[in-house]
């Protein structure tokens, strides 16, 4: 008997991650979204009124998806998930990590409990990803790992520790990727959208939509997260065991591959 695949989204409660999430209900996955729904900067968001959450909308479109407050910097929290998942499905077919956080670390900003405390969520919550989903996704024999990383990462960008842990995925992508057992893709998506943290980057840099940030222009024409949805939901697919090792840029109509040094 055929079962239904599985796939976790970290960050799927909102932005890019949602976008994603909802786009993979769609396709009759039981899509599961970790996200302790924090503030932009991490800290813990004050109560607001109670709206459908991700895993809400999909189930109400007809789909199959349940939420989890599972945080990627809590190591044994994600290693439980993924066990949880495995126990009653046999398996998870894909994880797509979106999860993240900001604050201003860019250059003379930020304390150092502001730079680890991005570093922790950006590159630590996905090496804690990575260690939950690589092994039972060998064991199974098929798997799809989507990290996510930005152009912040190698173009001249004032990002601080953003800019450097994203750096950091897409290396692991070029390494793990050409590294990564029989049947198990980990690829990484570079995405630009107008999510909540690209505003407050913007804001941040007192530039407006038309401004620029790391050499990209900001404008009006920057996609809203849901145009990134069907991109990231097909880095899960099934027919992509060719894929690997990629870092892929999605910009709404815009895609291309972003090339390794």
């Amino acid at each position: 008997m055929s079962r239904p695949r599985v796939v976790v989204v970290t960050g799927g409660g909102r932005g890019i991650g949602a976008a994603i999430a909802e786009e993979l209900g769609r396709t009759g996955a039981v899509v599961v979204t970790a996200d302790p729904l924090v503030a932009i900067d991490g800290s813990a968001e004050a109560a607001v009124a109670e709206e459908p959450s991700t895993a809400e909308r999909i189930v109400a479109a007809g789909g199959s998806a349940r939420a989890s407050a599972v945080s990627v910097t809590d190591a044994a929290a994600v290693d439980g998930l993924f066990a949880d998942l495995v126990a009653e499905f046999g398996a998870v077919d894909a994880v797509v990590n979106v999860a993240g956080i900001s604050r201003p670390t860019g250059f003379a900003a930020g304390d150092e409990g502001d730079w680890r405390a991005v570093i922790e969520v950006h590159l630590g919550g996905y090496l804690n990803v990575l260690r939950a989903a690589l092994p039972r996704m060998a064991v199974a024999g098929h798997g799809r790992v989507v990290g996510v990383t930005s152009g912040s990462g190698w173009r001249a960008a004032n990002a601080g520790a953003y800019g450097v842990a994203k750096r950091a995925v897409a290396a692991l992508t070029w390494q793990l990727g050409h590294q990564a057992p029989p049947g198990v893709t980990v690829n990484a998506l570079s995405p630009i959208a107008l999510t909540r943290m690209a505003l407050e980057a913007i804001a941040r840099a007192g530039a407006g939509r038309s401004g620029a940030s790391g050499g990209l222009a900001l404008t009006t024409g920057m996609p809203e997260p849901e145009a990134i949805g069907p991109f990231g939901a097909h880095l899960t697919g099934p027919g992509l065991e060719w894929c690997t090792g990629q870092v892929l840029f999605g910009g709404g109509t815009e895609l291309a591959v972003v090339e390794p040094p």
